[in-house]
């Protein structure tokens, strides 16, 4: 059963006052993200995908989101070995998680 975006639980997080206003940016930046890695996916572009998992896992916890670090080193190895599954089923993930969101100070 799929459930729409209304019946999803929203995942809270919670930020430091400080970087709020970075926030949706940054968050945009990781959708943006998600999108270049199915393109590169298309042309078995692992390097480039590589990459962008490593800036992904380089920045997640620093803006207070430890799950797009996980994920963003899930996908480097992944695209280490070339495992086109695992990143599809990553970025899934990642973009669930991103449109589930709900950013609190």
């Amino acid at each position: 059963m799929v459930l729409d975006d209304a019946e999803q639980e929203k995942i809270v997080v919670r930020v430091h006052p400080k970087i709020i206003d970075l926030i949706p940016r940054y968050l945009e930046n990781q959708r943006q993200c998600a999108r270049t890695i199915q393109d590169a996916l298309l042309h078995q572009d692992y390097y480039q995908v590589e990459r962008l998992a490593h800036d992904m896992k380089g920045s997640g916890g620093g803006y207070g989101f430890p799950f797009i670090t996980m994920i963003g080193d899930s996908l480097e190895k992944a695209a280490r070995v070339a495992d086109t599954e695992t990143i599809r089923g990553k970025v899934d993930e990642l973009l669930d998680y991103l449109n589930r969101l709900e950013i609190v100070s």
